[in-house]
């Protein structure tokens, strides 16, 4: 992979790098999905960075100052399982640790050794370095005068230093290709080690930064930095290839990760442009997952407040145990099970549905006599979850293939050639290193225990295995259901293939734990779906009406 040439509209470190302020997390939110690609590509991005040495250790504390808060920790803590170095520290230690930190209202901490901060302007020096020492030729402030296109497809570009002929062009010139961005402001202040801080800063954590920390109150704002920083309506970045012109390529809309994930941001659209597709699966961050439509400004406006914070923080009250619409919900359940229920799946269309109302009054009217009622996703999912039915993009993705999660007796190897025959051929004689399973949590306490709600981690016989990829109570087998790939590590944490894997997944000795909430459930392994979930305990069968 070579690059001849990069382009600069601006100076080198001269757009927004100069404002950003960068944190490296080692581990976000609790709620992970199967296969974090968010992490792997910012993973790529420190390598990157600990080698022109912009990278600075130093480390993170996560605070909790309520039983609920700590328990929010503890989740968290549970990542650890995945090789991130983690540990739950008292207030003793905390304040060893940050001697400027008030600790009087601390319950507990979540200290993260492996966090540091990235200088960006550093960063990009680093990039420039080592991209020069490869041959790639710079050229700052360039000015992009027109993009040629032939036949729909990007072919040359028109510049202030001449005409460049190309096979494929990055986004940071602007053509007519329609990217939903909108600015917003991003800010920070700068103190002094002198007293006095405005106290009317309108700054919505100052209190909180001021309680925690009670030595910025004495320091003097040296500087209050407010610059532009873009997002995407739904917070995801923007990557991949262009709608409207062909060969051209977008990276955009990095929400406030642009300096953290460069690196791999970078890499994986090279190799998008020369492979034609990245190494692992971005389609949550795709360019064509947006249409014209959200380029309205208005809607820009209002959706990416929303990306960012809602007006008034912290309003919702969520739940770590056994949610106040359960009972509803398993109504739901019951519902779709034993008589008719009507689920609106239009959003499956992505289209706002204006003018066919009537189809549903004329639904209800007709189930009535059969005992009709609405019910929704959360009823439909604990209904696939008790089938052990895998859902697309939560459980699976581009990167498991059939044999991974049970879908072998749908692929025919024998009738002709297909998109992946090869490798699923080279599976079938080798073997696969995971495997798509469900567990039944034993002595799990609706009412009382925490609920999972995916990433916790999976334990065979002490060992890690794997995270849970969603979950629900599943009230005809009356269970805690957990679904989830299995996995067998080497000593370096690299992947075994197992020819017969579900012999190695249900070997008599093995023995199966989730941790939730800090607590370990033992559970109960199945690679089918048991005969119970088709059946009812007690069906109502509601006969036809007579016409």
């Amino acid at each position: 992979m070579a690059l001849v040439s990069i382009i600069f509209v601006q100076v080198i470190r001269k757009g927004r790098t100069w404002h950003w302020s960068v944190l490296y997390r080692s581990m976000g939110s609790p709620k992970i999905e199967k296969i974090d690609h968010l992490k792997l590509v910012i993973i790529i991005s420190v390598q990157v960075i600990r080698k022109g040495r912009t990278w600075h250790w130093s480390w993170s504390l996560d605070k909790g100052r309520t039983y609920w808060l700590v328990l929010y920790l503890y989740r968290s803590l549970e990542k650890a399982a995945t090789g991130i170095e983690a540990h739950f520290i008292g207030p003793k230690e905390v304040q060893r640790l940050a001697p400027v930190l008030k600790t009087e209202d601390i319950e507990a901490a979540l200290y993260v050794p492996s966090d540091g901060v990235v200088a960006p302007s550093d960063l990009a020096s680093t990039y420039v370095r080592l991209a020069k020492d490869r041959g790639v030729k710079m050229f700052e402030g360039v000015q992009v005068e027109k993009i040629l296109t032939h036949n729909g497809h990007v072919h040359a570009v028109q510049t202030s230093l001449g005409t460049i002929n190309l096979r494929q062009i990055g986004k940071k010139s602007q053509p007519r290709v329609q990217v939903p961005l909108h600015a917003t402001e991003h800010f920070y202040i700068v103190t002094k080690e002198v007293p006095g801080v405005d106290s009317t800063l309108p700054e919505i954590l100052l209190d909180a930064i001021l309680n925690r920390m009670p030595a910025v109150e004495t320091a003097e704002v040296r500087q209050f930095v407010n610059g532009p920083e873009s997002f995407t309506p739904d917070g995801s970045w923007i990557l991949g290839e262009s709608a409207e012109i062909g060969k051209y390529f977008v990276a955009a809309g990095m929400s406030s990760t642009g300096v953290v994930a460069s690196g791999g941001v970078g890499k994986h659209i090279a190799e998008w442009i020369i492979d034609g597709e990245p190494s692992i699966n971005l389609e949550a961050h795709d360019i064509l997952r947006f249409v014209s439509f959200h380029n309205n400004r208005r809607f820009l406006r209002e959706r990416v407040k929303e990306s960012l914070g809602e007006e008034q923080w912290g309003i919702q009250k969520g739940t770590f145990g056994k949610p106040i619409w359960h009972e509803h919900v398993k109504n739901e359940y019951w519902s779709c099970k034993e008589r008719v229920s009507l689920i609106d799946m239009s959003s499956f269309s992505k289209f706002e549905i204006m003018y066919s109302l009537h189809v549903y009054d004329t639904l209800m009217k007709a189930g009535k006599d059969y005992g009709i009622r609405n019910a929704g996703y959360y009823a439909m999912r604990k209904l696939r979850i008790e089938k052990f039915f895998a859902f697309w993009g939560q459980d699976l993705s581009t990167d498991d293939t059939p044999f991974e999660c049970g879908r072998d007796f749908r692929v025919k190897l024998n009738k002709g050639d297909f998109i992946g025959r090869d490798a699923l051929v080279k599976q079938k004689e080798n073997g696969i290193s995971q495997k798509f399973v469900q567990f039944l949590l034993k002595d799990f306490d609706t009412d009382n225990d925490v609920w999972p709600w995916g990433g916790e981690p999976i334990y065979r016989n002490g060992k890690f295995a794997g995270t849970v990829t969603s979950s629900a109570y599943g009230p005809t087998l009356e269970k805690m259901i957990c679904l989830g790939f299995v996995r067998d590590y080497d000593e370096n944490d690299n992947r075994i293939i197992h020819k017969n894997i579900n012999q190695f997944i249900m070997d008599k000795d093995a023995n199966y734990e989730v941790v939730v909430g800090g607590q370990r459930f033992q559970a109960e392994a199945r690679l089918y779906t048991t005969k119970e979930a088709y059946t009812s305990s007690d069906p109502v069968f509601i006969p036809v009406p007579k016409k």
